[in-house]
Parts: C-alpha cells; sequence; structure tokens
C-alpha cells in the first residue's frame, strides 16, 4: 500500500469537544464516559480510499518523540467511504489540560502487516467552550447568581476532588463520601482567607445526629493538629472562644498515650502579673476559670495523685486562692479549701524539707490559724507571745471570755501535786503514777500545811515511784508539789536549747521589731512586709 495522507484541521474542534462533553454529566444525569467520536479524511495515492482499514490512534505528550500517554487504540476493519471514517477512541481520564498530540497509523484490512505511520502528529485543539475550562483558568464575571453549582445525587462519591503535585497517601475511608476533598503530598489542603469585617475564613456547620462541624487529625510522628494565631498585638478578642448550650463540656481534651510525659493541656502567659494576685486579676495568668452559677467552681481537678498541682519558678505560691466572701461551705470562705473525705485522708498538707510546710499570716485580732478538734504536734512548737487558754468566762459565758497564761520554763518539766492526810505516827507516804521515774529526773518538792502549823519536810525521797512526809500532826493534811525534768527518749533527742544565736537572714532582724522600735522591714518573717489586702 502506498503512503497513506491524513487530514485533521478539520476534524479538531470536534474531537476535543467530545473529549470535553466525556467528562460532564448530560441532560438525563448518566455519566459520560471518557470516550469520544473520532472522524478523519483518509487519501489513496492522493484519492479519497474506500474500503476497510485497520487503524492504530496514539495519544502523545509531544510533537514529535515524547512519551505516549494512555493506550494504543487499535480499530479493525475500519469502513472507510469517499475517503471519511468514523471510530470511537477511548484514552481514559488524560486530558488534563496539558497539551497532546495525536499519531496514526494505517493499514489495509484484514492484513497481518506493518502499520504505516502517518506523520507529522496532529495537535488537539480545544473548542471554545472547551478553552472556558482549560487550566491555569483566570476568569472574573459579575453574577448575582453562583457560579458553579455541581450536584452528585449518589452518595458513593465525592461532587470534588482536588489533587496538588500528587496525592498524600493519607486519604481516609469514610462512612460517607465528602463532598469536596483537598489532597496533596506538596503544600498546604485547603487555605482559606479573608479580610472582611466580621467575616469568617472557614464556616463549617453540622446539624446531623452525632456529627461533627470540624475534625482535624494528624497522622504524622510530628506535627500539630490545629494552631491558631492572633498576630496583632493590640487585638484583644479571644483566640479560640468555644460556647455550648448544651449539657456536655464545652470543652474535651484526652491523652490516652500512657507512655507520654508531658501535660494533656498546657498554656503559657508572657504577661506581667500583679505582685498581689487579685480576683479580678486578668494579666499574667495563663488558666483562668470561672463557675458563674450557685455554688460554682472555677477550677476542678482529679487525678489518682493530685487534683490540682501548682508550681512557681521565681520564689511565688504553687497554688494560690482568694476569697472576697459571698456564699459559704459550712459557714466558712476559704481563699483554699480542702476536704479530706475517706478514712485516714488528710484535707491540707504541706512537706517541706528546706523552709516552712505551712505558713499563714492574719493581722491585728484575726488568727492566722485555727482549728476546731484536736492538734498534735511531732516536734517543737515555739511561740512568740503568750500560751494561753481561752474559755467562756464562768461567771458570765454568754458575754465575757477568761484568759490564763501558762507558766514559761527554761527547763522541760513535768509537774505533781496533791495533798496528803499525816498519820498517827506523824508521816503520810504519797504515791506517784507508776510512769513518774521512768520519765523524769532532778526532782523538787513544795510541801504546805493546811489548817495549822508543823515541822514538815521530806522525810524519804522519791524511790520506786514514792515518798515519805515527816514533822507532822496526826490528821493534818499537807499540800505537795512535785516537779521532775523530762528524762523520755523525746526529749533526750530534742534537748531543749534556752540561749541561741542568729544566723543568716535573721541577724540583725527581729521577731516583733515593733517592740523594739524598729521598722516592720527588720521583721524575720519573710511576709510581714507584704501584708495581703483585705478586699479584692
Amino acid at each position: 500500500m502506498r503512503r497513506s495522507n491524513f487530514v485533521a484541521r478539520s476534524v479538531r474542534s470536534l474531537l476535543i469537544a467530545a473529549a470535553i462533553t466525556a467528562g460532564g454529566v448530560s441532560a438525563s444525569g448518566a455519566i459520560v464516559g471518557t470516550g469520544f467520536t473520532y472522524q478523519g479524511r483518509l487519501l489513496d495515492a492522493g484519492a479519497p480510499a474506500n474500503g476497510t482499514y485497520d487503524i492504530q490512534v496514539l495519544l502523545f505528550d509531544a510533537a514529535a518523540a515524547g512519551a505516549q500517554v494512555g493506550a494504543t487504540q487499535t480499530l479493525n476493519d475500519v469502513v472507510v467511504s469517499n475517503g471519511i471514517f468514523t471510530a470511537t477512541v477511548d484514552f481514559g481520564a488524560q486530558m488534563n489540560g496539558d497539551a497532546r498530540w495525536i499519531e496514526l497509523r494505517v493499514r489495509p484490512g484484514a492484513s497481518v502487516g506493518a502499520y504505516t505511520i502517518i506523520s507529522p502528529r496532529t495537535a488537539i485543539e480545544a473548542t471554545p467552550y472547551a478553552q472556558a475550562l482549560r487550566l491555569p483558568l483566570t476568569e472574573s464575571v459579575n453574577s448575582g447568581s453562583t457560579l458553579i453549582n455541581i450536584t452528585n445525587e449518589s452518595t458513593a462519591g465525592s461532587v470534588m476532588r482536588l489533587t496538588s503535585a500528587g496525592p498524600s497517601g493519607n486519604f481516609p475511608i469514610f462512612f460517607f463520601q465528602p463532598v469536596l476533598s483537598a489532597d496533596t503530598s506538596d503544600g498546604n489542603g485547603i487555605f482559606a482567607l479573608t479580610s472582611s469585617d466580621s467575616a469568617y475564613a472557614l464556616y463549617a456547620v453540622s446539624s446531623g445526629t452525632g456529627g461533627r462541624a470540624l475534625v482535624g487529625i494528624n497522622s504524622g510522628s510530628s506535627g500539630r493538629v490545629s494552631t491558631m494565631n492572633i498576630t496583632d498585638a493590640t487585638n484583644t478578642s479571644n483566640a479560640l472562644e468555644v460556647t455550648t448550650v448544651g449539657l456536655g463540656n464545652a470543652g474535651r481534651f484526652v491523652n490516652s498515650n500512657e507512655a507520654s510525659d508531658v501535660p494533656t493541656v498546657f498554656a503559657t502567659s508572657d504577661g506581667t502579673g500583679d505582685s498581689i494576685p487579685s480576683g479580678t486579676q486578668l494579666n499574667g495568668i495563663a488558666i483562668r476559670g470561672e463557675g458563674n452559677g450557685l455554688r460554682g467552681i472555677g477550677v476542678s481537678g482529679k487525678g489518682s495523685m493530685a487534683g490540682v498541682f501548682g508550681s512557681a519558678s521565681t520564689g511565688g505560691a504553687g497554688i494560690y486562692g482568694r476569697t472576697t466572701g459571698g456564699f459559704t461551705q459550712n459557714g466558712i470562705t476559704a481563699g483554699v479549701r480542702g476536704d479530706g473525705n475517706g478514712s485516714g485522708t488528710t484535707a491540707v498538707a504541706g512537706f517541706n524539707n528546706l523552709g516552712t510546710a505551712i505558713y499563714g499570716q492574719s493581722s491585728g485580732t484575726n488568727n492566722a490559724g485555727f482549728f476546731s478538734g484536736n492538734v498534735t504536734i511531732t516536734g517543737d512548737l515555739q511561740v512568740n507571745g503568750s500560751k494561753n487558754f481561752k474559755i467562756d468566762h464562768p461567771l458570765d459565758p454568754a458575754n465575757k471570755y477568761l484568759i490564763h497564761a501558762a507558766i514559761e520554763s527554761s527547763e522541760m518539766k513535768n509537774m505533781y501535786d496533791g495533798v496528803a492526810v499525816i498519820g498517827a505516827d506523824g508521816t503520810a507516804t504519797v504515791s506517784l503514777p507508776n510512769y513518774f521515774g521512768a520519765l523524769n529526773v532532778e526532782y523538787r518538792y513544795q510541801l504546805t500545811c493546811i489548817g495549822g502549823h508543823a515541822p514538815v519536810f521530806v522525810a524519804e525521797e522519791i524511790s520506786k515511784n514514792q515518798f515519805k512526809i515527816g514533822g507532822g500532826k496526826p490528821g493534818m493534811k499537807v499540800s505537795w508539789q512535785v516537779t521532775g525534768v523530762r528524762n523520755d527518749a523525746a526529749a533526750i533527742s530534742r534537748p531543749l536549747q534556752v540561749e541561741l544565736e542568729k544566723v543568716g537572714h535573721e541577724i540583725g532582724k527581729y521577731i516583733n521589731p515593733e517592740a523594739f522600735g524598729q521598722p516592720v522591714t527588720k521583721s524575720i518573717d519573710p511576709m510581714a512586709g507584704t501584708k495581703v489586702p483585705a478586699t479584692n
């Protein structure tokens, strides 16, 4: 067969129009495939060809050489009449906006010989409507109607899927298909911007039961699910605001990784706080909670080790609480309150091996500490002032108190007293508690006659927890008092030091500076110069 010539210029528009139509939706709603009708004119020796021919149609990405795109379309025994033939070809989804060329190869029908390549290749040109969607696409129109309105009546597929560079490989399996999916292996999936006042760069609404308006997943070994920044330092709005009118949590954060060594929620603030925090303070606070309802709680924590943990890196308070009154729980308003509801639990505990475990401060006649119940002290009790008992006055309990001070001593002493009756022989034996000898040493005695005079004396000193009074008159009463210096293991291990030298920061300072005419700044009390105000 002589070399054939193929004329394609007259059919180019039809070719591409068919290809573009194949990617759309017909009026009946059926999905159009990627195949299209191809029509050409074949000349044999300069005259229109007639008969049957085998034709191969190939698609390339260049006018010469280049790479073949899609599979070769082989059309056997195509009828050619007066040089015109029509056939259907389908290269699949290869028309992506990049330039394409068609190459034809022809041989007589019912032949097994070689194909003749018809050259040059013919460039595929777009029709006017197809050029409206040619990429890259830039369009501008003034319309009050929706510019693009696409509906997929099937729930088995997306309406639109956008891929940049290449797919990420992370396309999830959905319970239902998304209307729009953005998939990329390089760059952002969706980037939303707006400069309109009070507008939303991204707005999502879900009204379905159990649905979510917004879901973010990061399956990588690093990176965040979400980042929210306000870049204007004068902006006073919230970076994130979550509101609910339902019965669930406004926010819930869960870390289910048992190997995690970081907090589930971490908040920082670079603002400078007040030197004495107040109830209305907003600056310098990383987390603030408000419970505005009756008996509301601003911040609540629960944990197997601690419900709330606080630490201060610059000498401040790990946990700081304040109350301004109002609603009371069991008649007590407290800046910090602890409740121990289990057997053997402690409501408030303080531990410090280097300083003071619990510090309380008050001014005037107010209490720095109030204990309703028994108090146990396993170490020393040091009091700067009198050690008193205070009771309702026995003569006027409704209107007065009665206060007595304790007796001071330079030794840790125990005192025992009583009244003995002198016997017929002028003596009396006084028995002491059976632990007396084990507890005391260095005994002291006092004897006083009652109702008369007699030269009473200690006839026998304490031995086997008893002593004898002599020199009395039969039937006479004698008041006696015995003291002993403590000799138990606890007292021996911590002997009383009566005079101590001040050391370190104590030197030049006073427990009661005002008693010596010194300013409060001379106080040993580290908080004496920072009295907590009574308000806020």
